[in-house]
């Protein structure tokens, strides 16, 4: 049986209090301040593959082809409508100099998996082929997810890597749904009610798959488990995914990968979408930035 539950940091409790819905920003919003050209596109290859909607997103003041930071729109419960924490990547990719696209493929419950991790090959094929014309490296693309994004963004690197034989310069999971077994100690938890989250893992998963968790047929695309570039992992102490973000790290360790582990006292799912004014936001965002840039000039 799972132990007790540690408790929430008290100033994230405090600044996540329910307030008033800021509801999904627009265009107009996430264009005021002039920072970002920000333009509605449709991804498209030959074949049956559908178009992709995608938002493309490049600092007006850069100039050259800029890296690329994907943003995948999530594929279960955890994550909310493409456009809705959009303005905090904008900020990150400010700093690093970077262009954003942000995909919003078709997605759970309409659509189960695989289709949504297919949309998002269709976005970086897509992106290949048209570089020249958006003004961007497409050999330097940083990955990020969050929650069900992050279980797109492992399962997308891995169809990169073996049917097109790319490689992205990293992956940034925050709070990613890895591991559709659920058999881990934080897994048997209820989430915190602050944090908005599934009532359970089970839950989650379901959502995704259309089935129960754990069967059989699951392929390594949809539970990422392996075959990575340099990952960046991010998970609160009182997530549910907790467990299997750090076995997922340890795996990684194992099979000789590079990852990076962040595992934070006394947050929550989301906990830096919904208090990011605390100490504790600051800093996880100020370590993410951190990351990004050795990745970068790594390359």
């Amino acid at each position: 049986m799972p132990g007790p539950t540690p408790p929430v940091d008290p100033e994230l409790a405090s600044l996540a209090r329910p307030g008033p819905s800021r509801g999904t920003p627009t265009l107009d919003d996430l264009r005021r301040d002039g920072a970002f050209l920000i333009e509605e596109r449709r991804a498209s290859v030959r074949g049956p593959a559908p178009d992709v909607p995608v938002l493309v997103c490049r600092p007006a003041e850069a100039f050259g082809r800029l890296p690329v930071l994907l943003l995948p729109h999530g594929d279960g419960p955890r994550v909310g409508p493409t456009r809705q924490n959009l303005a905090y990547y904008l900020r990150l990719a400010r700093e690093l100099n970077a262009a954003v696209v942000a995909v919003d493929p078709r997605s759970a419950p309409d659509h189960r998996s695989p289709v949504t991790s297919e949309d998002c090959l269709t976005v970086v094929t897509w992106l290949s082929a048209c570089a020249y014309d958006l003004a961007v490296d497409a050999e330097r693309v940083v990955l990020l997810g969050f929650g069900g994004a992050g279980t797109l963004a492992g399962g997308l690197t891995l169809r990169l890597r073996d049917r097109l034989h790319l490689r992205p310069l990293g992956q940034m999971l925050l709070s990613p749904m890895l591991d559709d077994r659920t058999g881990t100690a934080s897994a048997a938890r209820p989430a915190p009610p602050c944090a908005g989250a599934p009532k359970t893992n089970e839950d989650a998963w379901a959502h995704v798959l259309g089935d129960l968790p754990g069967a059989s047929d699951i392929t390594p695309y949809t539970a990422p488990l392996s075959g990575l570039p340099p990952t960046y992992l991010e998970v609160g102490a009182l997530d549910i995914l907790r467990d299997e973000v750090v076995t997922y790290a340890q795996r990684i360790w194992a099979a000789g990968g590079d990852a990076e582990l962040h595992v934070w006292a006394g947050a929550f799912p989301g906990f830096d979408f919904l208090a990011p004014a605390a100490a504790l936001s600051r800093q996880a965002r100020a370590t993410r930035l951190d990351w990004l840039r050795r990745i970068l000039i790594r390359d």
